[in-house]
């Protein structure tokens, strides 16, 4: 073998290693973690798409609650996807009556988001934030007190996200784009809920427990839903990691959308921020 037979025979070496890795990256199955057997993991999806009235329907929501059923799912979750959201008290309930505090509970909602006069007194604003249930033929106004009190139910340590409009405290002023294709996810509350008596509700306090909470926007702004998939649902999913602390993933996941909104990150104590997800989620 001449000196060029060799150096030919080296290079197409090196062409079929370079090519075996790559093909070998880009088949290689997402990661799936372990799940931890000490501890029981819980992940609940709420996904709503058709709402009662006109034009209120959202595209694209069950690519959210897919892509993120899988990524729970790779982190070793037992998932449960809400058919109906209007149960969505009673399913948190089993949930409080399950789950210990060395337990982990996630918690997802993409849909709607409205706001409406504070009814307990213990906004700075004077606004309570909402998220939208439906069955299609009703739409349920849930104020973020009520959240508040049925996630304090759940003594697990929480993550939860919300992808919906006036999310920032949901756990006002509607800013608008021409974006073709886009949809804001905000229902105006009815009339009804606009008075600004007050209620017999409890003032808001906050989550117990050790929490992280991502949501999609600040309480004045709006999200967005596309056929696509949700802006704010699939900028997380892009940067999400579980070696990756919360902080880094919201400043990730900003970057992607603040063009639109801007993605609000709070936690129960601000360490939680910078340990890994992985290490939150109390994973192996």
């Amino acid at each position: 073998m001449n000196k060029k037979e060799f150096y030919i025979l080296i290079f197409s070496i090196f062409a079929l290693v370079l090519l075996a890795s790559c093909s070998s990256k880009k088949n290689r199955p997402a990661v799936v973690v372990v799940p931890n057997s000490n501890i029981l993991q819980k992940a609940l999806i709420v996904g709503v798409s058709d709402y009662a009235g006109d034009d209120n329907d959202l595209g694209g929501i069950d690519l959210d609650a897919n892509g993120m059923k899988t990524l729970f799912s790779n982190w070793g979750f037992d998932i449960k996807e809400l058919q109906n959201s209007l149960t969505l008290e009673q399913t948190l309930d089993l949930y409080a009556k399950t789950l210990k505090a060395e337990d982990v509970f996630i918690f997802y909602y993409s849909g709607h988001g409205s706001f409406t006069y504070d009814k307990s007194g213990d906004e700075s604003d004077d606004r309570d934030e909402m998220i939208v249930l439906s069955d299609s033929t009703t739409n349920l106004y849930l104020l973020d007190d009520k959240i508040n009190l049925m996630l304090n139910k759940i003594k697990a340590r929480k993550l939860i996200i919300f992808d919906s409009c006036n999310s920032g405290t949901a756990t006002k002023r509607a800013l608008q784009t021409k974006e073709a294709g886009f949809k804001a996810k905000y229902i105006q509350a009815p009339q009804e809920l606009k008075t600004r008596a007050k209620a017999s509700i409890t003032p808001q306090t906050p989550i117990s427990g050790e929490f992280l909470f991502f949501a999609a926007c600040r309480d004045y702004e709006q999200s967005f839903a596309t056929d696509k998939g949700s802006l704010f649902t699939n900028a997380f999913l892009k940067k999400v990691n579980l070696n990756k602390s919360s902080t880094k993933i919201h400043q990730e996941t900003s970057s992607l959308v603040n063009t639109y909104f801007n993605p609000v990150l709070s936690a129960s104590n601000e360490r939680l921020k910078s340990l890994s997800l992985k290490h939150f989620l109390r994973l192996n």
